[in-house]
């Protein structure tokens, strides 16, 4: 458990709507592996909504790899949400 203060709505740490651009690795629900570069939607200190085409399980590790930064950094998936567009 953080020693942080949570915030009023009961966040650890604030969300920012940034869109950076990142390469997602992993294994998706199929166990097949992929790469993928794609961008964020939010971040926070303590991790980021991002945009994928894969579908992720819960608990998976994933890669996420800033080039502009040149770093790389462990993630585990906590949230999944399938928003499909339809083009009629």
């Amino acid at each position: 458990m953080s020693d942080a203060p949570a915030l009023s709505d009961g966040r650890r740490s604030t969300r920012l709507a940034l869109s950076v651009p990142i390469v997602l690795h992993g294994k998706d629900s199929q166990q097949k592996a992929f790469r993928e570069d794609t961008h964020t939607l939010i971040v926070n200190k303590h991790g980021a909504k991002l945009v994928t085409s894969h579908e992720l399980v819960i608990g998976e590790e994933i890669l996420i790899e800033n080039s502009s930064l040149g770093s790389i950094a462990k993630a585990n998936v906590v949230w999944v949400s399938v928003n499909r567009l339809e083009w009629w």
